[in-house]
């Protein structure tokens, strides 16, 4: 009586391991003769399965072994076939295990009444004493050729545990592509806020144990980085995590450098059996107090046939990213200057342009295409830089009062100055009438202590292709000035007056090209430049240089 007891007691230990783990209700070819649903043993010891009922909830079939092991080895499956199922060239052939039990059931006809519905069906099985052993049910249909698998073979039944096959025919007799490894740690970053009163990026990281089993012990490495030099790291060691748990990490990193950013949260442990979702990364943008790149020449009305373009530079010590910068004029469509990393390094220039290469030029310039580059007004406009939050960190309006001079640029004479202020916009000096790819001729950084005047070429000879113009190079101790320009000869005649009156930048170059103001070109001979200066501050000074004419 006591043996019989035990026999019992073994039986139903051993029968209420068992898992229905996948099902097959909505096969390729014929439903007939495809379905199948399969039995997973999570236990220590061997389970016979001869015999059990297999129900969907009103049709009952006896489950019969077929093919293979007449049990169901302990982590092992078994699978149930359509009685009209193929063994020898079904469409399962190729994937089933030679290893695996094999079973089918007792009638001639399908599962259960009428074969496993598509759009949803209870799946029970039952031991020889009737009692209901694992059940699964789904409400929607899968996609054709893939079956309903069970992602936790250990954690008793539910609904909320199966989701459809990865793969096509499903995995009869193996692995399911769905199931949970034992120890799964995924990490996942779940805050980033820039808090710039506090110089502080605030980051949360969330780390799960999304495995069956608990994870003793894992380290979580967080990193931050720009263009890939590390700012920031740190590693937190982690403890006991169950099965299903989440742990936080949070912290405040103080930022003393801005752009673009790159942030990196990686949780490493040996028990780990699916590291694919070990790592999380995101890029951020953080603006910066002081905008490492700025408008610093533009070209809105060149001559007739040449582009249009906009000069920018890196004033920084550092690499910049343009990623995400954008470029507009008064039209507010704003234009992207690109959305992969461009970098521009310290000092370096770049020309924004609708053309591929800005030709006719003595200098030779890098250029970044922009295929929507705006047309820009030769009368009124404005240029602006923006970041990639959105900020507006650099502009320049101008307008007639700005007097625009056909295939000369305007330069920005300060770079830390504000762009905004029209004081700090000069229309160009140099002979060529632009500066890109080069620093501005107007370019300021000290003023001069001295006035500076030199006169070039000197003696000129008048009619001469290169050297019939004298040019007149000013650098001045102040920011601009009011400038008049006469030549007089030895007996002190006033003989012209190449600029009457002009308001010049601390950087000007003026020119005469050797006519008398009675008309013709002068006769050779020496005579007297003399240039007087209106600082605009009531100082008003007055130079005399000799400059020796020969006439062609």
């Amino acid at each position: 009586m006591k043996k019989a007891i035990l026999v019992v007691l073994a039986i139903s230990l051993y029968a209420s391991e068992i898992r229905i783990s996948e099902v097959m209700s909505n096969p390729q070819g014929s439903e007939y003769e495809n379905e199948y649903i399969e039995l997973y043993n999570p236990g220590a010891d061997m389970i016979f399965i001869n015999g059990w009922v297999l129900s969907d909830g009103s049709g009952l079939d006896t489950i019969i072994s077929i093919a293979g092991p007449e049990g169901i080895q302990p982590m092992g499956y078994a699978l149930i076939l359509d009685p009209s199922y193929d063994l020898a060239g079904g469409l399962y052939s190729g994937l089933i295990p030679e290893n695996v039990s094999i079973y089918s059931i007792s009638t001639d006809a399908t599962f259960g009444s009428g074969g496993l519905s598509n759009s949803g069906e209870l799946v029970l099985v039952r031991n020889s004493d009737s009692s209901v052993l694992t059940t699964m049910s789904w409400s929607q249909a899968s996609d054709n050729g893939y079956s309903w698998e069970r992602v936790d073979l250990k954690s008793p039944d539910s609904v909320a545990l199966w989701k459809q096959s990865l793969v096509e025919n499903g995995t009869p007799g193996f692995k399911n592509s769905v199931v949970l490894p034992s120890q799964d740690l995924g990490v996942s970053i779940v805050q980033v806020e820039y808090d710039s009163l506090n110089s502080q990026l605030r980051t949360g990281v969330s780390i799960k144990n999304e495995g069956s089993d608990p994870v003793e012990s894992a380290t979580l490495v967080i990193r931050l980085q720009q263009h890939d030099e590390d700012l920031y790291q740190v590693k937190r060691d982690l403890h006991q995590i169950q099965a299903g748990d989440s742990v936080q990490w949070n912290e405040s990193i103080g930022l003393s450098i801005c752009g673009w950013l790159h942030l990196n949260a990686m949780v490493q442990s040996v028990e780990d059996d699916h590291p694919e979702n070990d790592e999380d990364s995101l890029s951020l943008y953080v603006p910066c107090e002081q905008p490492p790149i700025i408008l610093n020449e533009i070209m809105p009305k060149p001559f007739t046939g040449e582009a249009e373009w906009v000069e920018i530079f890196n004033r920084s010590d550092r690499l910049v990213n343009l990623k995400g910068w954008q470029f507009s004029d008064a039209n507010p469509t704003q234009h992207r200057l690109s959305d992969s990393s461009i970098y521009m390094l310290p000092g370096e220039y770049l020309l924004l342009s609708d053309a591929a290469q800005i030709t006719g030029k003595a200098w030779d310039a890098e250029v970044l295409q922009l295929q929507s580059f705006p047309t820009l007004n030769n009368d009124t406009d404005i240029c602006i830089l923006i970041e990639p939050n959105g900020n507006h960190v650099d502009s320049i309006f101008y307008d007639e009062i700005t007097g625009l001079v056909e295939g000369r640029s305007l330069e920005r004479l300060r770079l830390q100055a504000v762009g905004t202020v029209a004081d700090n916009w000069r229309i160009c000096v140099d002979e060529s009438g632009s500066t890109p790819g080069s620093q501005n001729s107007l370019y300021l950084e000290h003023l001069k202590a001295a006035y500076s005047i030199e006169l070039v070429p000197n003696p000129f000879i008048t009619g001469d292709h290169e050297k019939g113009e004298m040019s007149i190079h000013l650098e001045l101790p102040v920011e601009q000035a009011v400038v008049s320009v006469s030549i007089y000869d030895l007996a002190g005649r006033e003989i012209a007056i190449p600029v009457p009156l002009k308001v010049v930048a601390h950087k000007s170059q003026l020119s005469w090209d050797g006519k008398a103001s009675y008309g013709g070109i002068t006769d050779t001979g020496l005579y007297i430049c003399r240039v007087v200066i209106d600082d605009m501050n009531g100082q008003v000074s007055e130079f005399f240089k000799k400059v020796y004419v020969i006439s062609d």
